[in-house]
Protein backbone atom coordinates (compact mmCIF):
# COMPACT_ATOMS: atom_id res chain seq x y z
CA UNK A 1 0.00 0.00 0.00
CA UNK A 2 1.21 3.31 -1.34
CA UNK A 3 1.94 6.90 -0.06
CA UNK A 4 -0.52 9.14 -1.15
CA UNK A 5 1.92 11.49 -1.70
CA UNK A 6 5.04 9.62 -3.06
CA UNK A 7 4.64 6.39 -4.34
CA UNK A 8 7.97 4.89 -4.11
CA UNK A 9 7.94 6.08 -0.15
CA UNK A 10 7.49 3.22 2.38
CA UNK A 11 7.10 3.74 6.53
CA UNK A 12 9.68 3.10 9.14
CA UNK A 13 8.88 0.08 11.10
CA UNK A 14 8.60 1.41 14.12
CA UNK A 15 6.27 4.33 15.29
CA UNK A 16 6.82 6.83 17.80
CA UNK A 17 3.45 5.44 19.38
CA UNK A 18 0.91 3.21 18.35
CA UNK A 19 -2.68 3.00 19.06
CA UNK A 20 -5.45 0.19 18.56
CA UNK A 21 -8.19 2.06 17.37
CA UNK A 22 -11.73 0.89 15.47
CA UNK A 23 -13.79 2.42 12.76
CA UNK A 24 -16.89 4.36 12.72
CA UNK A 25 -19.17 1.56 11.23
CA UNK A 26 -21.50 -0.83 13.31
CA UNK A 27 -18.87 -3.59 12.56
CA UNK A 28 -16.21 -1.68 13.92
CA UNK A 29 -13.54 -2.54 12.40
CA UNK A 30 -10.06 -2.50 13.97
CA UNK A 31 -7.20 -0.39 12.92
CA UNK A 32 -3.41 0.73 14.00
CA UNK A 33 -2.63 3.94 14.15
CA UNK A 34 1.24 4.83 14.48
CA UNK A 35 2.43 8.46 14.72
CA UNK A 36 6.14 9.41 13.50
CA UNK A 37 7.38 12.80 12.95
CA UNK A 38 6.58 13.43 9.58
CA UNK A 39 3.48 10.98 8.92
CA UNK A 40 1.11 8.99 9.93
CA UNK A 41 0.92 4.86 9.61
CA UNK A 42 -2.24 3.14 9.24
CA UNK A 43 -2.20 -0.43 9.28
CA UNK A 44 -5.09 -3.21 8.77
CA UNK A 45 -3.13 -5.13 11.02
CA UNK A 46 0.14 -4.65 13.41
CA UNK A 47 2.18 -6.56 10.96
CA UNK A 48 0.45 -5.16 7.71
CA UNK A 49 2.14 -3.04 5.25
CA UNK A 50 0.53 0.65 5.94
CA UNK A 51 -1.09 3.37 4.59
CA UNK A 52 1.19 6.30 4.85
CA UNK A 53 -0.56 9.87 5.60
CA UNK A 54 2.04 12.34 5.21
CA UNK A 55 1.33 16.04 7.28
CA UNK A 56 1.52 17.97 4.29
CA UNK A 57 -1.94 16.55 3.36
CA UNK A 58 -3.57 17.90 6.41
CA UNK A 59 -6.56 18.84 6.25
CA UNK A 60 -7.26 17.25 2.58
CA UNK A 61 -6.14 14.00 2.54
CA UNK A 62 -7.13 13.28 6.26
CA UNK A 63 -9.14 15.44 8.84
CA UNK A 64 -9.94 15.49 12.49
CA UNK A 65 -13.26 16.69 14.27
CA UNK A 66 -11.50 17.13 18.12
CA UNK A 67 -15.32 16.85 19.86
CA UNK A 68 -15.88 13.46 18.21
CA UNK A 69 -12.50 12.34 18.23
CA UNK A 70 -12.85 11.21 14.86
CA UNK A 71 -9.88 11.04 12.13
CA UNK A 72 -11.45 11.24 9.14
CA UNK A 73 -9.66 9.80 6.18
CA UNK A 74 -9.79 10.16 2.23
CA UNK A 75 -6.80 8.76 0.90
CA UNK A 76 -5.42 6.84 0.15
CA UNK A 77 -7.84 4.87 1.94
CA UNK A 78 -10.99 6.23 2.76
CA UNK A 79 -12.83 5.72 6.30
CA UNK A 80 -13.65 7.64 9.29
CA UNK A 81 -11.48 6.08 12.80
CA UNK A 82 -13.45 6.86 16.20
CA UNK A 83 -9.89 7.52 18.25
CA UNK A 84 -9.23 6.55 22.32
CA UNK A 85 -8.52 9.77 24.22
CA UNK A 86 -5.09 9.09 24.75
CA UNK A 87 -4.87 8.68 20.70
CA UNK A 88 -6.81 11.99 20.17
CA UNK A 89 -4.16 13.41 23.17
CA UNK A 90 -1.53 12.09 20.81
CA UNK A 91 -2.87 12.57 17.39
CA UNK A 92 -3.60 16.40 18.58
CA UNK A 93 -0.11 16.98 20.01
CA UNK A 94 1.35 15.19 16.52
CA UNK A 95 -0.27 17.69 14.21
CA UNK A 96 -0.47 20.76 16.57
CA UNK A 97 -3.24 22.73 18.20
CA UNK A 98 -2.51 25.89 16.19
CA UNK A 99 -2.92 23.86 13.15
CA UNK A 100 -6.21 22.45 14.31
CA UNK A 101 -7.46 26.51 14.92
CA UNK A 102 -6.17 27.49 11.68
CA UNK A 103 -8.42 24.64 9.84
CA UNK A 104 -11.55 25.88 12.12
CA UNK A 105 -10.75 29.30 11.63
CA UNK A 106 -10.78 29.61 8.09
CA UNK A 107 -13.95 27.08 7.80
CA UNK A 108 -15.24 29.43 9.63
CA UNK A 109 -14.49 32.69 8.47
CA UNK A 110 -14.54 31.41 4.37
CA UNK A 111 -18.68 32.06 4.98
CA UNK A 112 -18.76 34.78 6.60
CA UNK A 113 -17.56 36.81 3.82
CA UNK A 114 -19.99 36.87 1.72
CA UNK A 115 -22.51 36.80 5.01
CA UNK A 116 -21.11 39.81 5.68
CA UNK A 117 -21.69 41.45 2.35
CA UNK A 118 -25.09 40.05 2.04
CA UNK A 119 -25.72 41.68 5.59
CA UNK A 120 -24.81 44.72 4.45
CA UNK A 121 -26.71 45.21 0.89
CA UNK A 122 -29.38 44.00 2.68
CA UNK A 123 -29.24 46.65 5.15
CA UNK A 124 -29.93 49.39 2.42
CA UNK A 125 -32.80 51.55 1.91
CA UNK A 126 -35.04 50.73 -1.21
CA UNK A 127 -37.89 52.52 -2.36
CA UNK A 128 -41.57 52.31 -2.21
CA UNK A 129 -43.92 51.85 -5.03
CA UNK A 130 -47.31 53.74 -4.41
CA UNK A 131 -49.16 52.11 -7.06
CA UNK A 132 -48.58 48.46 -5.34
CA UNK A 133 -48.91 49.56 -2.11
CA UNK A 134 -45.28 48.38 -1.74
CA UNK A 135 -43.62 50.35 1.85
CA UNK A 136 -40.19 51.86 1.14
CA UNK A 137 -37.16 49.83 3.09
CA UNK A 138 -35.43 52.24 5.42
CA UNK A 139 -31.67 52.19 5.94
CA UNK A 140 -31.05 49.91 8.81
CA UNK A 141 -27.75 51.31 10.65
CA UNK A 142 -27.55 48.86 12.84
CA UNK A 143 -27.48 45.72 10.60
CA UNK A 144 -25.09 47.24 8.37
CA UNK A 145 -22.64 47.93 10.96
CA UNK A 146 -22.91 44.49 12.24
CA UNK A 147 -22.17 43.28 8.57
CA UNK A 148 -19.04 45.85 8.66
CA UNK A 149 -18.33 44.61 11.78
CA UNK A 150 -18.08 40.83 10.80
CA UNK A 151 -16.02 42.07 7.15
CA UNK A 152 -13.27 43.78 10.05
CA UNK A 153 -13.00 40.19 12.09
CA UNK A 154 -12.73 38.61 8.43
CA UNK A 155 -9.89 40.40 7.79
CA UNK A 156 -8.70 40.07 10.90
CA UNK A 157 -8.64 36.25 11.15
CA UNK A 158 -6.75 36.69 7.44
CA UNK A 159 -3.74 38.48 8.32
CA UNK A 160 -3.70 38.47 11.64
CA UNK A 161 -5.44 35.30 13.38
CA UNK A 162 -6.24 34.72 16.91
CA UNK A 163 -8.46 32.25 19.20
CA UNK A 164 -10.20 35.14 20.26
CA UNK A 165 -11.51 35.52 16.54
CA UNK A 166 -14.00 32.43 17.57
CA UNK A 167 -15.36 34.64 20.59
CA UNK A 168 -15.89 37.83 18.32
CA UNK A 169 -18.00 35.88 15.38
CA UNK A 170 -19.71 33.80 18.50
CA UNK A 171 -20.62 37.15 19.76
CA UNK A 172 -21.61 38.37 16.71
CA UNK A 173 -24.02 35.54 15.83
CA UNK A 174 -25.34 35.74 19.35
CA UNK A 175 -26.35 38.99 18.52
CA UNK A 176 -28.41 38.07 15.30
CA UNK A 177 -30.10 34.91 16.90
CA UNK A 178 -31.13 37.48 19.36
CA UNK A 179 -32.38 40.13 16.64
CA UNK A 180 -34.17 37.54 14.41
CA UNK A 181 -36.13 36.14 17.33
CA UNK A 182 -37.07 39.88 18.13
CA UNK A 183 -38.51 40.50 14.94
CA UNK A 184 -40.23 37.16 14.60
CA UNK A 185 -41.61 38.28 18.19
CA UNK A 186 -42.87 41.29 16.36
CA UNK A 187 -44.45 39.46 13.89
CA UNK A 188 -41.58 39.14 11.07
CA UNK A 189 -41.61 35.83 9.19
CA UNK A 190 -41.09 32.82 11.26
CA UNK A 191 -38.78 31.63 7.91
CA UNK A 192 -36.54 33.88 10.45
CA UNK A 193 -36.06 30.86 13.04
CA UNK A 194 -33.31 29.47 10.86
CA UNK A 195 -31.50 32.41 11.49
CA UNK A 196 -32.11 31.95 14.98
CA UNK A 197 -30.80 28.54 14.51
CA UNK A 198 -28.10 29.11 12.85
CA UNK A 199 -27.31 32.11 15.32
CA UNK A 200 -27.36 29.90 18.25
CA UNK A 201 -25.62 27.24 16.89
CA UNK A 202 -22.75 29.29 15.53
CA UNK A 203 -22.31 31.19 19.04
CA UNK A 204 -22.21 27.42 20.27
CA UNK A 205 -19.34 26.32 18.32
CA UNK A 206 -17.57 29.38 18.57
CA UNK A 207 -17.60 29.37 22.16
CA UNK A 208 -16.21 26.18 22.18
CA UNK A 209 -13.38 26.67 19.83
CA UNK A 210 -12.40 29.36 21.84
CA UNK A 211 -12.15 27.78 25.07
CA UNK A 212 -10.71 24.90 23.11
CA UNK A 213 -7.76 27.12 21.75
CA UNK A 214 -7.27 30.12 23.99
CA UNK A 215 -3.67 30.97 24.02
CA UNK A 216 -2.65 29.06 21.06
CA UNK A 217 -0.61 30.78 18.53
CA UNK A 218 -2.55 30.43 15.33
CA UNK A 219 -0.34 30.02 11.86
CA UNK A 220 -1.68 32.02 8.95
CA UNK A 221 -3.94 29.28 7.14
CA UNK A 222 -2.92 28.83 3.18
CA UNK A 223 -5.64 28.85 0.29
CA UNK A 224 -7.80 32.13 1.77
Amino acid sequence: MMDAADPSSSAPAAATALFEVADITPAKKKWFLGLHPAHLALHESPEAQPYVLVRQGFPKDFNYVPTLRALVVNRPVKTSLKLTTEAGEAFTAWIGKGTLAAMFLKRRYGFILPLALIWMIASLPLPGNPDTGLAAKPFDGIAFALGGFLMGAWAWARWRPHPALFLVDAIWFGCLAARMAAQVSAGANRFLYIFVALGIWMMITGGQHFWQFRGVKIPRAKGW
